[in-house]
């Protein structure tokens, strides 16, 4: 009997770890729901992007300062799939860092299009302080900005020899 108790103890235990909600102190915070609000940038404060940008490479450098100490830093993206936030791994293929120093330097690797990345970030001195931060940043294709940029200036070409051309 003491051996099932301790087997039914175990499982609930590696349950509860491998959970999809992430728990800080009290409070339970869904990080993966699009639905959760971002924060303030009190713990870490992102430097780059520093709003919606649109880098023409993939590779892509986010960069940050803490602002408190024993930092950890968690990168997530939006899976377009099932609209949830999952793991965002960098170049090294890691999505997590603990104990960060004070500058933050990762560098990922982003898709083309639109790409909605969520950084969490908390200290373990007060892990009831967690900060959601929501980023969009949208790659775009060089060739398609200079297929556009042609665009335009072939239309305006066209409209002034529209308007210098005899009426028949």
């Amino acid at each position: 009997m003491l051996k099932k108790l301790w087997g039914v103890f175990v499982i609930v235990i590696a349950v509860s770890l491998f959970f999809n909600t992430v728990a800080y102190g009290a409070d339970k915070v869904d990080i993966y729901d699009p639905d959760t609000p971002a924060t303030e940038q009190t713990v870490l404060t992102i430097t780059r992007p520093e709003g919606k940008e649109i880098p023409y490479s993939k590779s892509y450098e986010i960069c940050g300062y803490a602002n408190k100490e024993n930092v950890t830093v968690l990168f997530l993206i939006l899976n377009d799939k099932d609209s949830k936030y999952v793991e965002f791994k960098d170049v090294n293929g890691e999505s997590k860092w603990e104990n960060i120093g004070v500058y933050f330097a990762k560098e990922v690797i982003l898709k083309e299009g639109k790409n909605c990345i969520r950084i969490v970030a908390y200290s373990k001195n007060n892990p009831d302080e967690i900060q959601i931060s929501d980023l969009t940043i949208k790659v775009v294709n060089k060739k398609s900005v200079a297929d556009k940029i042609k665009e335009i200036k072939d239309g305006i070409l066209n409209t002034i020899n529209q308007m210098l051309s005899p009426n028949d």
